[in-house]
């Protein structure tokens, strides 16, 4: 098989087996995380590894290509006259190139080395929308680009025209970080996002799929940090935290959603109103108030 075609968790089996004798608690050691955790990378089932974990590997084993273990491209080792006569010391010196040499690969323009948005059609040849359910969320970080994975989820297709251009996907939504505009177990519809700056619209809901997992958030582009993201929640309990560009692995624009649950019809409609009624009269007497004060 070449290399090409294999997934990153099987190109980490290969490196087990030649440099730790195929012992997990022997490479944890190497590359600086729990045997548990060398474990769930092999088995690919909690998604691929960090930048962190990537950075690791590449400082353990410095003759490995960096292309070959993110996308299975050029050979699978460097060319000996690189790190002839290099110790391990020297290379740790040189984690800045090697830092670098990762963000080129990972950025957007560097991710032309990625197989396209893997897309489903039905028997007519029309655009299904698959279902990511919270089941499929882990395996779905590992194999969103497989076509055999993708083409297994549940399939939806929305005759509208709301849904006619672009590539759309729908995600299940867990926890309440984004209530009171999500709820636990809505599911979003999304369509595809190119990870460039000038194509994410800032404010709006997203859902991020990351090598640490899938979250469902409003993200906020940063104009001082042209690399990171802000992923903020609608519920305020709840803090905003950054994410880098080359930690994106897929970005969707959420552009409706399914709501399944339902508030409870008011008991005296009359006498009670919704929050946004509430705060509409508020916003009123504010402007009746610095009109009549001149404040």
């Amino acid at each position: 098989m070449p290399d090409a075609e294999t997934t990153i968790a099987e190109r980490l089996v290969i490196l087990v087996a030649m440099y730790a004798g195929g012992t997990k608690a022997a490479f944890a050691r190497r590359i600086g995380i729990t045997a548990q955790g060398v474990g769930d990378l092999l088995k690919g089932t909690k998604g691929g590894p960090s930048f962190q974990v990537l950075q690791n590997i590449l400082t353990a084993l410095p003759n490995v290509q960096p292309e070959w273990l993110l996308f299975g491209k050029t050979p699978m080792l460097r060319d000996p006259a690189e790190t002839a006569g290099m110790t391990h010391t020297d290379f740790i010196n040189h984690q800045p190139s090697l830092q670098q040499e990762l963000d080129e690969l990972l950025k957007p323009e560097g991710r032309k080395n990625l197989p396209p948005l893997t897309v489903a059609v039905d028997m007519d040849g029309n655009d299904t929308i698959m279902l990511v359910d919270s089941p499929a969320k882990a395996g779905y970080i590992s194999h969103h680009l497989e076509p055999e994975y993708i083409g297994q989820l549940p399939a939806m297709r929305l005759p509208l025209p709301e849904f006619r251009n672009g590539t759309y996907r729908a995600f299940r939504v867990e926890g309440h970080s984004m209530s009171p505009t999500l709820h636990d177990g809505s599911v979003v519809l999304c369509r595809f996002v190119d990870l460039e700056m000038d194509k994410i619209k800032s404010t709006y809901v997203h859902v991020v799929v990351t090598h640490e997992g899938i979250v469902t958030k409003r993200v906020i582009t940063n104009v001082d940090a042209s690399s990171t993201l802000t992923l903020r929640s609608d519920n305020k309990e709840f803090t905003s935290y950054p994410v880098n560009m080359r930690d994106v692995q897929e970005l969707w624009c959420v552009v409706a959603s399914l709501n399944f649950q339902m508030p409870a019809p008011r008991k005296n409609p009359t006498k009670q109103l919704y929050s946004f009624e509430l705060e509409e009269m508020r916003n009123r007497l504010e402007i009746l108030w610095k009109n009549y004060t001149g404040q």
